[in-house]
């Protein structure tokens, strides 16, 4: 598919926006659906029609004007696999949110980095509302993807970005610390629902906040956030 120009671009991105609302849409009337048969497989389907989607947006070249739309739609592809998936979230979600910031970096121009550093950069950059308020969609996600990994130092530092906690060399993001970087955290003004979303981000940070409560006061730390994809995934 060959776009042209920015009309070509804003074609795309209607086209594909509406395509993702239909999936939400379809998501969110499922969870009403009495027969359970049948709302499990059109849950299934909307995750393959978002990973068709994901697939065909990341099939072009990044761009500003579309970063947005890409970033949600994984977003809730990876929050809808966490839910119809009893082995909640996979190793394969942090590479495609690797992947994904690394187009940021691209449409931004600027270098590649690795793991936080990525997030140093792009959280730094002069960003609209829009693509802020995704970017901080996907850090949630990513905080709670490193918390089910075991990597809650990485999720502190994230928070603290996201935050703009002071000191944020000088903290040891130990559990303690994490229920303060979360509460810091100023969650980014939620656009008007053009882009539907399967969870808010107040609500992935509720999510988020619990399961470092249960990290703080859980005699088997590792045990306590294997769940975090699975609550992310059903409605606050």
């Amino acid at each position: 598919m060959e776009v042209d120009g920015e009309m070509g671009e804003e074609d795309c991105r209607t086209w594909w926006t509406q395509e993702n609302n239909i999936i939400i849409r379809t998501w969110q009337d499922s969870e009403i659906c009495p027969d359970s048969h049948l709302r499990k497989q059109r849950r299934q389907q909307c995750h393959s029609d978002l990973i068709h989607l994901l697939q065909k947006i990341q099939g072009l070249p990044p761009a500003a004007h579309t970063l947005p739309l890409e970033l949600t739609v994984l977003y809730n592809m990876v929050i809808v696999h966490s839910n119809i998936s009893a082995g909640g979230f996979l190793s394969e979600h942090s590479v495609q949110v690797q992947d994904a910031l690394s187009r940021v970096m691209e449409a931004l121009g600027q270098g590649d980095t690795i793991s936080t550093g990525l997030w140093v950069k792009i959280l730094a950059a002069d960003l609209s509302l829009e693509m802020t308020s995704a970017l901080h969609r996907l850090a949630g996600l990513q905080c709670a993807l490193w918390l089910s990994n075991g990597q809650p130092r990485d999720a502190g530092e994230l928070l603290s970005l996201l935050g703009r906690t002071p000191d944020v060399h000088k903290c040891s993001h130990k559990e303690d610390d994490l229920l303060l970087l979360i509460k810091a955290w100023n969650v980014s003004p939620e656009e008007p629902e053009t882009i539907l979303t399967v969870q808010t981000t107040s609500h992935v940070k509720d999510v988020l906040y619990n399961a470092a409560a249960l990290l703080q006061g859980s005699c088997c730390p590792s045990s306590s956030v294997l769940s975090v994809g699975s609550q992310i995934g059903h409605a606050g």
